[in-house]
């Protein structure tokens, strides 16, 4: 019985992570919800790093939590560029500010068929090779 719950449990844990690497191929922007907790995750910094350096997707960090020790983990070190808005202070425009970054980093959407056209891979494999090299292990 015991045997069983964990095959279920690895067999979740796969289609969850397939799930979600799927959505942040979909996806135009990413709001990280940092802390020292985050980084600690190992789906977390997968999630993190697999947005930013492979799929190359733009980031905006909201700092939570009451610490810092996130700035020197990986997450922190690849995050050196990404607009950040801190929560774990008092800061009454926190919310305004963030709403304004997003905005702001938005990859604009092509407002004609031509712009898409234009915009759009050269290749048809062009996406796989995006993601061939990232690998998570679990």
């Amino acid at each position: 019985m015991i045997l069983f719950k964990y095959v279920n449990h690895i067999h979740f844990h796969h289609q969850s992570l397939y799930l979600l690497f799927k959505g942040l191929k979909s996806t135009r922007l990413v709001i990280a919800c940092v802390s020292d907790e985050y980084t600690q995750s190992e789906v977390c910094r997968n999630e993190f790093l697999f947005a930013k350096n492979t799929l190359r997707l733009p980031v905006v960090l909201g700092i939570f939590g009451s610490g810092d020790k996130w700035r020197i983990t990986e997450v922190g070190m690849c995050s050196l560029t990404c607009p950040q808005v801190n929560f774990q202070f008092e800061n009454p425009t926190a919310f305004e500010d963030i709403y304004n970054l997003i905005q702001g980093h938005l990859p604009k959407r092509p407002s004609t068929a031509k712009e898409a056209l234009l915009n759009a891979p050269a290749t048809a494999g062009a996406e796989e090779n995006t993601t061939a090299a990232y690998q998570v292990s679990i």
